[in-house]
């Protein structure tokens, strides 16, 4: 049994080589990688503080808008009085329900 393997290198636009070869290029590619790491850590930390700044503004007008209402509960506590009693209608009574089978059709509900 045979073993093949193969090596397959990074190349460039058009299958040239890729430029990062030597010393050199691969310092470079270093640099440049590290940078790309730190700008985007840089942009996520922004953007959370950007989210975190709106939910914080979010949270005060929404405080801001509820201070009287919160003024009035504390004022008059809605646990201080209770209303028991029974409640009279004219609504019509809930008639019992029969279900009548027929073979033709699904089962019916008549009322």
């Amino acid at each position: 049994m045979r073993i093949v393997v193969r090596q397959y290198r990074l190349t460039g636009p058009g299958g040239r080589p890729a430029l990062v070869t030597g010393m050199l290029g691969k310092l470079v590619a270093l640099v440049a990688g590290t940078a790309l790491l730190v700008l985007a850590f840089v942009f996520s930390v922004v953007l959370l503080a950007a989210l975190v700044t709106g939910g914080l503004v979010l949270f005060g007008y929404f405080w801001w808008k509820t201070r009287a209402l919160r003024k009035r509960l504390r004022e008059n506590p809605p646990g201080g009085h209770v209303i028991e009693g029974e409640v009279i209608g004219d609504r019509e009574p809930i008639r019992d329900v029969e279900i009548i089978r027929d073979s033709a059709s699904k089962d019916e509900i008549r009322r």
